[in-house]
């Protein structure tokens, strides 16, 4: 199975996208509390973290990931 993992996720658009295409979803990502509620609500069975992307060790993850997309984080 392909994983993702989606920082900056916000709501976890990109992530249920991926989801919806058949990936398994490895990780989401956001430092905004009031997403972080949404995403524990609507996907509780995900990996959700709530920290600032660059504070996180991604090494363990580095081997899994079949897909890396790069986007621009949303402008606060």
């Amino acid at each position: 199975m392909y994983k993702s993992i989606e920082l900056f996720a916000g709501a976890g658009g990109m992530a249920l996208g991926f989801e919806q295409a058949g990936f398994e979803v490895e990780l989401v990502v956001d430092n905004e509390k009031n997403c972080i509620a949404t995403l524990l609500k609507n996907r509780p069975d995900w990996n959700i973290i709530m920290s600032n992307a660059e504070d996180i060790n991604y090494s363990q993850w580095h081997r899994q990931i079949h897909l890396r997309v790069y986007v621009q984080p949303r402008c606060r």
